[in-house]
């Protein structure tokens, strides 16, 4: 079966949107690593820590500011 000009534009887009998911997905990781070394001994997230966490990843464009 032949694919026509438009399922390899659509494969195309679909391969590019999961592309750039996956990246911002290994951001999301790198934020929360790099934030979880402020973690106190007793492992308790704090409120604050938590807001580090979110605005960081709206500033890196990882998610919207009113999701």
């Amino acid at each position: 079966m032949k694919h026509t000009g438009k399922d390899s534009l659509e494969a195309s887009t679909l391969k590019e949107h999961l592309t750039q998911s996956n990246v911002n997905q290994q951001r999301a990781l790198e934020i929360l690593e790099l934030d979880s070394s402020k973690l106190c001994q007793s492992t308790k997230f704090s409120v604050e820590a938590t807001m580090s966490v979110l605005n960081r990843m709206v500033d890196a464009g990882l998610m919207r500011e009113d999701e």
